[in-house]
């Protein structure tokens, strides 16, 4: 069985790079990209089964990814969520396929939200991000 694939993108290496060591501790393969266009560059190569973005990173915020992955009919299917420290997050995150979290993340919500995302049954989050 392949296991399900996540992007990660944030501009921060240190926190994309926990996020992804947490996600792949619960059995997820992950790539990171640390900007936007990266970002688009990979899910067109290989599309994830989700996008983790932050709204604040380089060359195409998250919510320019947001609109781009949606906008196209072969990556509207793929569901984002956006963790971000800004506290209102803008209207055009409130549509189908987008989820918001705010930072710092609560991992065992985030793992819900995967789960229930990829309609898989529930993972434990590693006891080192509780």
């Amino acid at each position: 069985m392949t296991r399900p694939s996540i992007l990660v993108v944030d501009d921060d290496p240190d926190t994309g790079g926990a996020l992804a060591s947490l996600l792949e501790s619960c059995g997820y393969e992950v790539t990171t990209a640390t900007d936007g266009v990266a970002a688009l560059a990979k899910i067109t190569q290989s599309a994830p089964d989700i996008v983790i973005t932050d709204i604040v990173i380089p060359k195409l915020s998250g919510v320019e990814l947001c609109i781009e992955l949606k906008a196209n009919a072969d990556t509207r299917r793929i569901p984002v969520i956006v963790c971000s420290g800004v506290v209102q997050p803008p209207p055009i995150l409130a549509q189908p396929g987008i989820a918001y979290l705010s930072k710092p993340v609560d991992f065992d919500v985030l793992a819900r939200i995967i789960e229930e995302l990829l309609g898989v049954s529930s993972k434990s989050a590693p006891d080192a991000a509780r």
